[in-house]
């Protein structure tokens, strides 16, 4: 007799939602699964480079993108049919980029609720979980190892950093303050 064994297929979004240990996290880890959850995705589809192509990310995770007019800064994401779409109102590649990269974080930490950020001092769950979901896509489509890479050859004018990962000027300017790269009180 034959032995019966199950196929198992290889589910990205999955691997990804697996990185989280646990609920309940406290600020320094959920940022810092944050970003390696975003060093993974970039692994996992072989992202080398800027600027990144977040929309060809979403496909490989299965996440469809859809642009609605009527949806908010940060966009949304929703369960259709068992598939996952993530909406974005501003067309210009930086901002969708940037909303998609936001609702990528959303989609992984879904199955967990709220549970996974409680309050913290002074940021209810809410406001962490879009904490969190900011600083997945500033990793995402600024990978801290790209913009230092960029920075050791000497590319240091922020809006040429900011054209070359193809995000707005003050977020490349955020994201050099939080590599340290810049001084806190550096301004465009």
């Amino acid at each position: 007799m034959r032995a019966r064994y199950k196929r198992i297929t290889y589910n990205p979004l999955v691997a990804l939602q697996a990185m989280i240990p646990r609920s309940g996290l406290d600020h320094t880890e959920s940022l810092t699964i944050a970003e390696v959850q975003a060093t993974v995705l970039l692994k996992m589809v072989g992202v080398i480079r800027p600027p990144v192509p977040v929309p060809i990310l979403a496909e490989y995770l299965d996440v469809g993108v859809e642009c609605d007019p009527v949806a908010s800064v940060v966009g949304y994401h929703t369960l259709r049919d068992g598939n996952w779409y993530a909406g974005y109102s501003d067309e210009s590649p930086a901002a969708r980029n940037a909303t998609i990269a936001h609702q990528i974080k959303c989609i992984l930490d879904d199955p967990f609720g709220d549970g996974l950020y409680p309050p913290v001092a002074v940021m209810a769950t809410l406001l962490r979980k879009h904490h969190v979901a900011e600083y997945f896509a500033q990793c995402l489509t600024m990978p801290g190892p790209f913009v230092q890479q960029a920075w050791r050859r000497g590319e240091r004018d922020v809006e040429q950093l900011a054209k070359l990962f193809g995000v707005p000027t003050a977020s490349m300017l955020f994201r050099l303050k939080t590599l340290r790269l810049v001084e806190t009180g550096h301004e465009l």
